[in-house]
């Protein structure tokens, strides 16, 4: 396993999302819930990953698979966490923002789960853009080119990173771990996540 690692949503649970739940209702839908004076920029942050600032309920999730309780998933530009494994990753409160929603009409299961929003805040230089293979694009035409078309990146080989979850400064919407983070959420049993070689699935 490599020291810096890509964590993912697996495979397996965004099969479990093409499923339909009961009485022909969509597996999970999710609604933003926005202050009305950043519905400007609510396109850009939505693609980045990053909440900005929300109301004290973020969304509203309506998972209604019954069976499903995976730890981690991501759906609707977002990541969704479980109080488990978030005791589980230990993050400080200075590298990472959580942020509640209202589960409220989700099945009993899910709801147990009690999913939180997860936002990392931390980025380091740890790909090399100069052995990458990457286009630059805009998300909206007036936009600043970005980093949006990416088929294969390289770590720096004297990446040494300070914090256990990041994002990288220059590929700002791969989310990357620690060889130690990775194994702490693993051996804890958290489900739903991967982590993999970022050079090897982008």
């Amino acid at each position: 396993m490599s020291d810096i690692l890509r964590m993912q949503t697996s495979f397996a649970t965004y099969l479990k999302f093409s499923v339909e739940g009961p009485d022909c209702a969509p597996a999970i839908e999710v609604t933003h819930f926005v202050h009305r004076g950043e519905l400007h920029n609510f396109e850009t942050m939505f693609h980045g990953g990053h909440m900005g600032d929300r109301p004290a309920i973020a969304a509203e999730l309506v998972l209604s698979l019954e069976d499903f309780d995976a730890d981690f998933f991501s759906w609707g530009g977002c990541m969704f966490v479980s109080e488990r494994m978030r005791e589980v990753m230990a993050i400080a409160p200075s590298d990472i923002r959580f942020f509640e929603i209202d589960d409220s009409q989700s099945a009993p299961l899910p709801q147990s789960k009690n999913y939180w929003i997860m936002e990392p805040l931390v980025f380091e230089d740890v790909l090399d853009p100069a052995k990458s293979d990457f286009r630059m694009g805009r998300i909206s035409p007036d936009g600043d080119l970005l980093p949006l078309h990416i088929d294969h990146v390289v770590v720096r080989p004297n990446a040494a990173p300070k914090h256990d979850l990041f994002y990288d400064r220059f590929f700002w919407s791969i989310l990357l771990c620690t060889k130690r983070f990775a194994e702490r959420v693993m051996e804890a049993g958290c489900t739903g996540v991967e982590f993999v070689d970022p050079s090897k699935n982008v």
